[in-house]
């Protein structure tokens, strides 16, 4: 018997792919090693400056490090603008969901074993099922949450993104403390309903 529910329509479980993105995002900028390939290759990028003014007596080799100088820069800003965010979300936005599946009422239930996608009277979108297992809860690898969504994330099983406005049989945070508990993990939170993070959904 399912402990948790969350009640969504298709096209509803389509759109939280931006979330999800958005929840990369946030992990890759929160740890140490983005913030330590930024400052290596801004490092690297002032360097190639100073070391192509210096070849005063090789052009050739002062525009190959003016070249790379570029590269790096480019990089950079590339990484602090979330340059692979927006090219993400514009892929997912791609993905187009037909009227029918859109419309479907799709329910992602959490039971005592795990999480289960299922929809009553018919298929899944994009699946000949009416139901499928995603995960256990020993291969969840994260717990995420934002003010409104939240993410189990697996390596080597079904992630899935949810709005928690369609939860039923709690709270989010009695879901959240079901969820740390049977994945013994703590969920982090993370802000994306700044504006730092909603200028990638424009």
């Amino acid at each position: 018997m399912a402990r948790f529910e969350v009640k969504m329509t298709g096209a509803t479980f389509q759109s939280c792919t931006e979330q999800y993105i958005l929840f990369r995002r946030a992990r890759e900028v929160a740890g140490t090693g983005f913030k330590i390939v930024v400052l290596i290759e801004a490092v690297a990028a002032v360097s190639a400056v100073l070391l192509a003014v210096s070849q005063q007596e090789a052009p050739l080799t002062r525009i190959l490090f003016f070249l790379a100088a570029v590269f790096l820069a480019w990089r950079v800003v590339s990484k602090v603008q979330g340059r692979d965010t927006r090219s993400y979300i514009q892929r997912a936005r791609a993905q187009k969901i037909s009227p029918e599946d859109g419309a479907k009422e799709l329910v992602v239930s959490f039971d005592e074993e795990g999480c289960t996608l299922g929809t009553a009277g018919g298929t899944l979108p994009g699946q000949d099922v009416e139901e499928r297992k995603l995960f256990s809860y020993d291969q969840v690898s994260g717990l995420f949450r934002s003010e409104s969504y939240f993410l189990a994330a697996c390596d080597k099983a079904s992630s899935i993104c949810f709005p928690l406005a369609g939860l039923t049989g709690g709270t989010p945070e009695e879901l959240t403390a079901f969820l740390e508990e049977r994945c013994q993990r703590k969920a982090v939170f993370y802000p994306l309903e700044t504006e730092k993070f909603q200028t990638f959904l424009g």
